[in-house]
This record gives structure tokens, sequence and C-alpha cells, in this order.
């Protein structure tokens, strides 16, 4: 599925008679590449500037991408802009790294300001005297150009440090595309990082690496290297082994479909994969369920006609098809009120209270954050799951008490103790897991792996 700028870019591609490339970093490239040499080509002095400061120039459009995606991570909601003074000290920055003098430097500083614009205009005018990328996609684009630049050791560890971050998705994603582009020795460190083991009890409990993996496999990630693709579908398909996220399966299960397409033995080992996960117990079986339960419903998927294969070992007990499809419907893994006359409360409660910890200060923070996401109501004595419709509550994301590192972290070692017949209970906060996770700050580990920042 395309965006409209990508479908914009592929129609300008067309009509220069240049094929679009397969992946999304290849495509922006190409974008960049040829309207850079559309207005280097034309006469002029501007133009001149273009053909002869083009290292430079692609240089400050990646710094300030870098500046704007994390000033955007430490103000929420603010306008991805700097000042043109701002811009401008970017840019003489850079031509002083290169050994021009600061007045040399200050001159061609405004020209290329002045260039970038008015004639590339992927920086725009906004606001009064402030300066912003015209798209944001173009924005992560350049970023991602800055993230994979330099140093491999540094550049792998750019990725390892956005890898959790929302925020940062799109970049880490177009990051990957450009090293599978640009450096192929590197391939094998980047797959080795999305496979990388989890090292904290939220990371076990999310799937963020198989999440990554998918994701590069829709970006077209290594389509003429099947090593590198087959080891991320492997890596892709152990979603399953996780907590159902109803927010992904269809997302998912339109990549699987893809994958399916694109190869017959990519087809074979998904169908394969899910069969023997539809034969686990509940908890196991909940996410291949749900991605049954969406190739069924999306009637282009190429999985479809594996559906009668699947389908016939995806027939549960009454109760078990009533959770999971609450599960799938509502996007709760505890929201039909059937799962809720199955759980034991009193039970629960004595559960989660054994397996609290003994410090005082710290038990009080972690009730603190399990009322607040709205799981358990803690009345100073015991820990009930809540008896009303989950249905009219509104999904928020985890604040208080739970956005502290100490408290996450035993939230999650919770999760992971509780048994099997609170399945629906561990995946909740796994969803509210995945989410604190994802809203860690990257902003000042990323720029401190960058040698021109502050100077």
């Amino acid at each position: 599925m395309r965006t409209p700028l990508q479908v914009t870019i592929m129609t300008l591609l067309s009509e220069i008679d240049r094929r679009a490339p397969q992946t999304r970093y290849g495509l922006f490239d190409a974008y960049y590449d040829t309207i850079y040499k559309r207005e280097a080509n034309k006469l002029g002095g501007t133009a001149e500037l273009l053909s002869r400061r083009r290292e430079d120039i692609d240089a400050i459009h990646e710094r300030i991408a870098v500046q704007l995606q994390c000033q955007e991570e430490i103000t929420p909601g603010a306008e991805a802009t700097m000042s043109r003074t701002a811009v401008r000290e970017i840019a003489i920055c850079r031509l002083e790294m290169e050994g021009n003098t600061r007045v040399v430097a200050e001159r061609i500083a405004e020209s290329i300001i002045n260039a970038a614009t008015e004639r590339l205009v992927l920086l725009v005018p906004r606001e009064v005297a402030n300066i912003g990328f015209e798209v944001r996609s173009l924005q992560e684009y350049m970023c991602a150009r800055a993230v994979a630049s330099g140093d491999s050791t540094v550049m792998i560890e750019r990725l390892r440090v956005a890898r959790f971050s929302a925020h940062w998705r799109n970049v880490w994603l177009l990051s990957v595309g450009r090293i599978f582009a640009t450096r192929d020795e590197l391939r094998p460190a980047v797959i080795e990082l999305v496979r990388e083991m989890p090292s904290t009890a939220e990371q076990v409990l999310v799937s963020t690496g198989q999440q990554l993996a998918i994701e590069l496999l829709h970006d077209g990630i290594s389509l003429n290297s099947p090593k590198y693709r087959t080891q991320l579908l492997e890596h892709a398909l152990m979603v399953f082994d996780y907590n159902p996220d109803s927010l992904r399966y269809e997302q998912n299960t339109r990549i699987f479909g893809e994958m399916a397409s694109e190869d017959l033995k990519y087809r074979q080992r998904i169908v394969e994969v899910l069969k023997q996960r539809l034969d686990y117990r509940l908890a196991a079986v909940a996410t291949a369920w749900g991605t049954v339960h969406a190739i069924r419903k999306d009637k282009s998927n190429a999985l479809q006609s594996s559906l009668n294969q699947l389908w016939s070992k995806a027939q549960r007990e009454e109760i078990e098809n009533a959770i999971l499809h609450s599960w799938v419907s509502h996007g709760y893994p505890i929201a039909d009120s059937m799962l809720l006359r199955t759980t034991n409360v009193g039970s629960l409660g004595e559960t989660l209270q054994s397996i609290l910890p003994d410090s005082g200060e710290l038990r009080q923070r972690i009730c603190e954050a399990l009322g607040d996401i709205g799981l358990v109501n803690v009345d100073h004595q015991d820990i009930i799951l809540l008896a009303a419709d989950p249905l009219a509550r509104t999904i928020r994301y985890p604040r208080g008490a739970y956005e502290i590192d100490e408290v996450a972290e035993e939230l999650a070692q919770m999760a992971m103790g509780l048994s099997a017949e609170y399945c629906g209970v561990r995946a909740y906060l796994a969803n509210y897991a995945g989410r604190f996770l994802s809203r860690r700050p990257v902003a000042k580990n990323m720029l401190a792996t960058f040698d021109w920042v502050g100077g």
C-alpha cells in the first residue's frame, strides 16, 4: 500500500522514464536525486552552486532533519520548524568543518539556504522567519540518511537506540533501507539486531523485533536477497508466540499475504506456522486465531486460498471462541464479560499480591500504577479485577507511576509471573508495556552519536 506522496513520487519518476525502486528508501532517494539533478542542470548561478556543493547541501539537510526529529520528540505537538538563524548556523558549522573560514562560510551558507528553500523546496518557509520540511516523510528520509552514515559501529548503535521508539519508527525503517542499499557488509549486523534477544521483562512481553521484521518485509528490504528475506520472515513468524494485540492483526495479515504472493515457499511456511500455533493452548493460539480471522475478512489476501487448511483447526469450544473473538473485535485482551466471568477474581487478587515486591514504597507505586491503567482497583487491602464493562473504558497511555522505569519493569515481571488462566490479563499488561516502551526518549542518546552536534 502506497501513501499519496509515494504515488506522486512514482508518477514523477515515470514521467522521466525512470523505473520506480522497490524499497521505500529507494523511492525517496530516487525522488530527491531526480529533483536535485533537475535543478542543478538548469542555467544560472544557483544551478552552479547546487552542482558544486552537493555534499554540503546533502549534509545540511540531514543535520536539520535530525535536529527537527529530536525537537519533535522533546516537545510533542510542536511544529517541526527552526528559525532561519538556526538553519544558517547549521550550514556555517558544516562549511567550517570542511575547512572554510567563517567569512566564506557565512557567505556560502546564505546562498545554500536560498537555493534549498527556493529551488529544491524540500525545506520551505514556515510561520514568520522559520523553516521546516515541506512534508514530514522527507524529514524522516533525510534524518535516516544521517542515521545510516558514518562509522559502521556507530550506525548500528543508532539503530539499537531507536528500535523501540514509535516516534523514530519510520526513520529506523528508512535507515535500514539505506544500509541495505549502500552498505552490504552491514546487512548481517542489522538482521542480528532485529533478532537480538530481549534484555528486560518489558522487551520479553512485547514483540518489537518481530514487528520490525514484518515492517522491513513490507518495505521491500532484501527483495533480491532470499537469504536475508527468509531470515526476516522466520523472525516475523515468531509474532504468533506473543500476546495478542488486535490493533496489528490487519496490518500483519496484509503483509503476510504479500509474502505469500511473492514466493510459494513463503506461503507454505506461513501456513505451516499458523497450523502449528492453532493447535496450542489458549494463550498461544490467540494471535494465530486473530490472524486467521483477519484473513477471512480480507478477500484480496493471497492466504485466502489456504483458509480451508487453517479454519478447520481453528474451531474451539464456545467459551474459547467468545474470548478470542472479543480480543480481535474490540482491541481489548479482556474486553468480553465472558472472560470476566471465567476469571477467578479472588484468585487473581491473591496471585498479584503474592508477586508484588516486598518494598513498601515500590509496592505502593506499583499498586497505583495498576489502578492507573484500569486493570485493577486497589483498596489498600486487596487487588481485584474490575467488574465493570471494560468496553466502556478509554484506552489510555501509561502515565503517573507507570512511567517510572523501576515500576514499569516490575509490572512486566508481574505479567510474566501470571499463570495461563490469566492470559488475558497478561496480554492487557503487555499492551501497556509496549506503549510505554515505544514512548521512551531517544533524542538525547541519538544526538550524542553525531560529532557535529553543538559544533
